[in-house]
């Protein structure tokens, strides 16, 4: 089941933004600032309409046009401004096999945006005095979790923060990562399974970006370290008492949910287990088959630091303008001013990921953009496994945020939707 390994690095197949208007114009209606958005150097069309409904109903068909194009059997959608949701919609099918139309309470899989909720817990960690973005692993993981690291023959030392930008020299997969089927008990005794397979591919702390899915797990155990609780209750109480979002929770084999759909590939799972295929390679737009067994051992597997969440779109959006509200410092704010500035702040050039723009960064968690011309930036990530794609992106001056959800997996495109939607309904309602 090697081939599987490839599945997390997929997580990251994301975009970077453009920004090109003059400060000038950022405050007219027109509001050039999203107008010269330009991802995939296309320019997303701004049309200045005066009525917002006009512009809704023009949004909603260029979603539609993005879906059929690709084939995508459910496509979500949702927008909200300043805490108010401006489109919250759902077209298509949830479940081919049963014919059940998706609904905006479905709730989706979101991969790697969970890794922003794992960044949320070691920054109130780092809040509260019990952690520091530059103590070392083996601080809080001895030998028999994590044996210490060498490169090139000489020991090295892997920081919090490392791991958190993806500089820790910690590769994404590890021989080990799906040998056993049953779901451990918690994270530190997931990392057991490849301690001794993971090989630094460079040195820890050098400013190479290389996405890595071992690395959130190894955060993962790290918090149970420092609370002495699993994460999964760690995660759970975050999500349901301290961030309040109406429906995330971290998914494992004993949590029975309703209103999820069906998830979907482009690639058959027979083609995608051909030698030299591999579960990222040819994604035929029209194609689409059922995904699962494959992606419930995943999520089942204790994967939960680095993609376990199942969230609505209510619950991303929430989760957007509560770090919207970290980040101007409001009171009572999930994290403190101070932690969201060093999570949003560029901490790893981004280089040879399919992204979409140049000023590409890492922060903790979240991949950044920023254009100096007008000091606006946007922060975002995508979640993606076997059947699912999805997306969240934040403007935190303008206080937007954007999410979308597709029940078929390694769509690229969706950031897109997002940026169009915001090029043409945040003059209606800013």
């Amino acid at each position: 089941m090697k081939h599987l390994l490839l599945i997390f690095a997929a997580f990251s197949s994301l975009l970077l933004l453009a920004f090109a208007s003059t400060e000038a114009a950022t405050e007219e209606a027109t509001d050039d600032f999203f107008s010269a958005i330009s991802p995939n150097n296309n320019s997303i069309p701004f049309h200045n309409f005066t009525n917002l409904e006009v512009a809704k109903a023009d949004v909603e068909r260029y979603i539609l046009g993005f879906k059929n194009e690709i084939n995508i059997p459910a496509f979500l959608f949702a927008m909200s401004v300043r805490g108010k949701t401006v489109m919250k919609k759902a077209w298509g099918t949830a479940d081919l096999e049963n014919n059940l139309p998706a609904n905006v309470n479905n709730m989706f899989r979101i991969g790697s945006i969970s890794k922003s909720f794992t960044s949320a817990l070691v920054g109130r960690l780092v809040d509260q005095g019990q952690l520091h973005y530059e103590d070392l692993v083996s601080k809080y993981l001895d030998s028999a979790h994590f044996p210490p690291k060498s490169f090139n023959g000489h020991p090295v030392n892997i920081t919090l923060g490392q791991l958190l930008s993806h500089t820790a020299g910690i590769p994404s997969e590890a021989d080990g990562m799906f040998q056993q089927i049953n779901p451990p008990e918690n994270v530190t005794q997931m990392i057991t399974r490849f301690r001794d397979s993971v090989q630094l591919y460079a040195a820890p702390g050098s400013g190479r970006f290389q996405y890595s899915n071992v690395g959130y797990q190894l955060l993962g155990a790290v918090i149970e370290s420092v609370t002495g609780k699993s994460f999964q209750e760690n995660l759970n109480h975050f999500l349901k008492h301290e961030a309040k979002l109406p429906s995330a929770v971290n998914w494992d084999a004993s949590t029975v949910l309703h209103n999820v759909p069906r998830y979907y590939s482009g690639v058959s799972i027979q083609d995608n287990l051909r030698p030299g295929r591999g579960i990222v390679g040819a994604k035929p737009r029209g194609a689409t088959f059922p995904s699962t067994p494959i992606d419930e051992l995943i999520f089942l597997n204790g994967w939960w630091p680095a993609g376990g969440i199942v969230a609505t779109l209510d619950d991303l959006l929430r989760w957007g303008h509560l770090l919207i509200d970290a980040y101007h410092g409001r009171p009572g704010a999930i994290l403190s001013k101070k932690t969201i500035n060093e999570i949003w702040s560029p901490h790893a050039e981004v280089t040879g990921l399919p992204i979409f723009t140049q000023n590409s960064s890492y922060g903790y968690a979240f991949f950044v953009s920023r254009h100096n011309q007008v000091n606006q930036f946007v922060v975002f990530h995508s979640g993606g496994i076997l059947g699912v794609s999805a997306q969240l992106t934040i403007f935190p001056d303008r206080e937007i945020v954007g999410v979308t959800f597709s029940n078929k997996g390694a769509i690229l495109q969706k950031e897109q939707m997002v940026l169009y939607a915001a090029a043409n309904l945040y003059h209606l309602v800013k």
